[in-house]
């Protein structure tokens, strides 16, 4: 069995509602994140900072790195 994707860890740690909120998009938003299995481009050009504002909505327990590496693998499948 896969391990779950940080996303997903964060959503079941704060759930939808709370996310969306300090993420300060639709929770729509975040399931294309999750089924695209990466954070969106603007992540990586420096215009937004999703990662960090997940890593500190859950206390650390979803780090910003493992959302960045899992994000870059979920870029890296889309481009091959």
């Amino acid at each position: 069995m896969m391990p779950m994707n940080p996303l997903q860890r964060a959503i079941d740690e704060k759930g939808w509602r709370s996310l969306s909120a300090a993420l300060e998009v639709s929770h729509q938003a975040i399931r294309k994140w999750v089924e695209a299995e990466r954070l969106p481009r603007s992540e990586f050009s420096g215009e937004t900072n999703y990662a960090e504002i997940i890593e500190r909505e859950t206390d650390g327990a979803v780090s910003a790195n493992d959302l960045l590496e899992w994000s870059r693998s979920g870029w890296n499948t889309q481009a091959a």
